[in-house]
């Protein structure tokens, strides 16, 4: 054989593995490297415990994704008895264990929502570092054989929800975004060193800072994309600094979606529609329908339990999704009961303070922007039906949103058009993010129903309905025909 030809066969295979090193057959991080989206796979429609089932193993808690790159996968978990975190690689093929590293700690990150986990961030990996984020300890690398090559350093973050924003590479750079009580900022890491490289920081926007959730960052070949409670913004990958910004109102718990020419983000506020807008009845109206005594004022006994700061209506499954008001912050003289100056004076108060409330939106937001392009290069496409948690997922042009109640929502992203929003059967809150592998859209709710549906046509066709009998919080990974499912005590592995 000539040398040339030699050159050439050594260049197509070199080709060869670089362009099957990122495709179906490896989920580097959080929602794989398409956002969610797999363009063909052979999955089984129908599955459960026993039917289509390769492998489950039992897990610690927690709600990190698995990740998968070469037949290994990836995910963390959380003893809370012991205060240990977990790492673990299984075999993808059986789902034996090749490695599992626990990282004892003296203090788990504080969260206040009672469903918050310490392993909510999922893994990153190119191969060969394996990226870890833990919001109580910071990050850790390990090699594929699961040797610790290093540890960045962080102190138990506090926050209202979890700082569940999962760590990515881009580059030989990782990049995490981290929200807690007081700080949120964004960080740059050598893979290789595990040395700062730079580190940008936010303002913290009060109460709607400290209890937003933390979106994984998006990058590109020219800018790393942030979502947190200031916005949307861009920043330069070598510097951290900012090139453009979108100022919106969001809790920004929905990470990014993107595409060649925009940025889509679901920019939910918990009074951003409204449906998740309460009235508060007149005086005399709440007097006839509390005031049993007759004495012209609302006991502590009387004061009713259907009074809301916000709503949310298809997600009471969940703690604390609908905070009521309570008489302690309508009887300001403290003598135990309401009377009509006090009643109207709050009621007041709460219709001022929603006369300041923006409507949340999905935002479309075109690239190539420089400063504040609030106003030049962003749209709102759709205010209605938007999603909590789960981040949107686009495939064939069309995005798609779920939302608490399995509400689903379909926009042509070309002509910025809502397509339909319809019921499709899942119910009460979501926290997994839909996956669309080819015209098959994977949805998981809070229960453990699992629904496919076909969404070729004009409207959704549901094509099975699976109750795993746990709860789901992490998202959905397809890869290499098989479709993982994370509850919170099993990893499933379903294949044909």
């Amino acid at each position: 054989m000539s040398f040339r030809l030699s050159l050439i066969c050594a260049l197509g295979c070199v080709i060869l593995f670089f362009s099957t090193a990122v495709t179906a057959d490896n989920w580097p991080s959080f929602r794989g490297s398409s956002d969610g989206f797999v363009a063909e796979s052979d999955i089984p429609t129908e599955f459960g415990p026993g039917n289509h089932e390769a492998w489950s193993i039992d897990l610690p808690r927690g709600h990190s994704s698995p990740t998968v790159w070469n037949g290994t996968v990836y995910l963390t978990a959380h003893t809370p008895k012991t205060n240990t975190l977990h790492v673990y690689a299984l075999d993808g093929e059986t789902g034996a264990e090749s490695w599992h590293k626990e990282i004892s700690v003296n203090e788990v990150e504080n969260f206040i929502h009672p469903d918050g986990s310490a392993a909510a961030s999922s893994i990153a990996t190119n191969g060969t570092h394996v990226i870890a984020y833990f919001a109580s300890s910071g990050i850790y690398c390990f090699n594929s054989g699961g040797e610790q090559l290093w540890h960045f350093p962080m102190e138990a973050a506090r926050s209202y929800s979890g700082a569940s924003s999962s760590p990515i590479i881009h580059n030989n750079i990782v990049y995490v975004q981290r929200v807690a009580s007081g700080s949120t900022f964004v960080v740059a890491i050598n893979f290789n060193t595990g040395k700062q490289i730079w580190r940008h920081d936010f303002p913290v926007l009060g109460r709607l800072g400290s209890k937003s959730g933390a979106a994984t960052v998006r990058a590109t070949d020219k800018e790393l994309i942030v979502h947190n409670t200031t916005g949307v913004s861009a920043h330069d990958l070598k510097t951290g600094e900012i090139i453009w910004s979108v100022r919106a109102a969001t809790t920004a718990t929905s990470s990014l979606v993107l595409t060649d020419t925009h940025v889509y983000a679901a920019t939910y506020v918990q009074t951003g529609e409204e449906a998740l807008r309460p009235d508060l009845p007149a005086w005399e109206t709440l007097l006839k329908s509390t005031d049993k005594d007759n004495d012209q004022n609302v006991s502590a006994a009387e004061f009713p339990r259907e009074l809301f700061w916000f709503r949310r209506p298809e997600g009471e499954a969940s703690p604390q999704s609908s905070p009521r008001i309570r008489i302690n912050h309508v009887d300001f003289n403290k003598d135990g009961k309401v009377g009509e100056q006090e009643w109207n004076g709050f009621k007041k108060r709460f219709e001022s303070n929603r006369e300041n409330v923006t409507d949340h939106g999905l935002l479309a937001i075109q690239l190539g922007g420089k400063g504040d392009v609030t106003k030049t290069h962003m749209t709102v496409v759709e205010k209605q039906g938007l999603p909590e948690v789960p981040s949107p997922v686009i495939g064939n042009s069309h995005l798609f949103m779920i939302k608490n109640g399995g509400i689903l929502t379909c926009i042509d992203i070309k002509a910025n058009k809502r397509l339909y929003r319809q019921r499709l059967g899942t119910t009460g809150t979501h926290f997994a993010s839909p996956v669309l592998t080819g015209n098959l859209l994977i949805v998981c709710d809070g229960t453990g129903q699992i629904m496919i549906a076909d969404v070729s046509g004009d409207r959704p066709k549901v094509v099975s309905k699976t109750l795993l009998d746990d709860r789901v919080f992490a998202t959905p990974t397809v890869v290499d025909n098989t479709l993982y499912i994370r509850t919170e005590s099993k990893l499933y592995a379903f294949r044909k």
